[in-house]
C-alpha cells in the first residue's frame, strides 16, 4: 500500500515526496510516513506536510490536522484531498 500511496503523492505534482521506511511504533502498529513539500519557491520557502498511516488501526495522522480515519486505499486518497493543500 505504500508504494499507491507514494505513487497518488507524487502524481499531485509536488516538488519532493520523502519516503520514510515502515516501521512499527510503540504500539505494534504498522505506520508508514510520508513527508511532502509543495509550493517551493525556494530552498528556504516552501510548505511542507507529513503523513503518518497507521494500518493496523486505519488510522491516517496529517500534521496540524490530526487523526483521521479510514477504511479502503480511496478513503486515504479522500482525506489527503480534503486536509492538506496538495
Amino acid at each position: 500500500m505504500q508504494k499507491q500511496i507514494s505513487d497518488y503523492l507524487k502524481s499531485k505534482k509536488v516538488n519532493e515526496v520523502l519516503e520514510l521506511h515502515e516501521f512499527p511504533n510503540r504500539y505494534g502498529n504498522n505506520v508508514s510516513t510520508f513527508s511532502v513539500r509543495y509550493n517551493v519557491q525556494d530552498k528556504y520557502n516552501y510548505d511542507k506536510v507529513e503523513i503518518k498511516i497507521e494500518y493496523s488501526t486505519s488510522r491516517l495522522f496529517i500534521s496540524n490536522k490530526g487523526y483521521f480515519c479510514f477504511e479502503k486505499l480511496e478513503d486515504i486518497y479522500s482525506i489527503i484531498d480534503k486536509q492538506t493543500k496538495i
